[in-house]
């Protein structure tokens, strides 16, 4: 049983976590990509490379790290871009607009562009009864829910 609040990172090694990324399912990149960028956090590259994360909170600054240790590294981020590392695989976003969580809308959003496909996403964290009810609106809510489940179980 791994605790809320426990810091030694056990939750990182779970091999059915592990194994989905490493596959690169679909469904754990959108996740993954999520935590990565929907936040306030700007990572700080070192002399020597190495990236550390500036966060206005601790929660914001753990899910950042933990997709890095999943390996999708926010590498860099100012007011209107931000690359990921996935796997070694480096994607670019445009940022459009951050919606920043609020005690009424239990929830943060950010409006991205992909570089790369052009698609314009928005990309949503918080409470899970200000998500669970909108990923069902948008659809049929297995994706959120799947990686819910896989995360939690």
């Amino acid at each position: 049983v791994i605790l809320y609040g426990e810091n030694n990172g056990d939750a990182l090694k779970d091999a059915r976590l592990l194994d989905a990324v490493s596959c690169n399912d679909p469904d754990i990149v959108k996740f993954l990509t999520v935590m990565a960028l929907c936040s306030t956090v700007v990572p700080i590259k070192s002399n020597g490379g190495t990236i550390t994360y500036q966060a206005q909170s601790q929660d914001e600054e753990a899910l950042v790290t933990a997709a890095s240790k999943l390996n999708t590294v926010l590498v860099s981020k100012d007011s209107n871009t931000a690359e990921i590392s996935f796997n070694g695989c480096k994607f670019y976003y445009d940022l459009l607009d951050i919606l920043e969580f609020t005690s009424d809308r239990k929830r943060m959003s950010a409006v991205v562009k992909d570089v790369q496909s052009g698609k314009i996403l928005l990309l949503s964290k918080g409470a899970d009864e200000a998500i669970l009810p909108r990923c069902h609106q948008a659809g049929d809510g297995s994706c959120c829910s799947r990686s819910l489940i896989l995360l939690l179980s």
